[in-house]
């Protein structure tokens, strides 16, 4: 049974293996901090999946959404998602944005039946500081 709830100190390396796991890893970046809200789906004590929401003005961004590939397309997403809604509502935020990648048709699709509406083409890009 998966429970979802807030990441707690010892976390950090299994939401590292999570990125990892899912394309979301930056090499030399430190994970060792969150100072936004993370919830974790876990499964049998396993850290399964995560989200985190910057909670920045005007509109937060949810961002960071990912789980193990095995437990990938069994409502992980859904149920994380719904369950950052919770305290999103409990901090009084009626709205948030959040990024897909133009090919990623199953997130695009899951923003979709959430109610979501496109805000247009986006990519991201990473700049390391020299």
């Amino acid at each position: 049974m998966v429970n979802i709830r807030y990441a707690q100190g010892g976390d950090e390396p299994q939401l590292e293996l999570c990125m990892k796991a899912c394309g979301l890893y930056t090499e030399g970046q430190d994970y060792s901090q969150w100072d936004q809200p993370v919830l974790v789906a876990e499964d049998e004590g396993k850290v399964i999946g995560f989200i985190q929401c910057y909670l920045v003005k005007p509109i937060p961004i949810m961002a960071q959404l990912a789980v193990w590939p095995d437990y990938q397309h069994k409502g992980v997403g859904r149920q994380l998602g719904d369950a950052m809604e919770v305290v999103l509502k409990t901090l009084g935020i009626t709205q948030y944005i959040c990024f897909a990648e133009k090919g990623n048709l199953r997130l695009i699709e899951g923003y979709r039946q959430r109610g979501m509406k496109e805000l247009g083409q986006v990519s991201q890009y990473l700049r390391k500081i020299p």
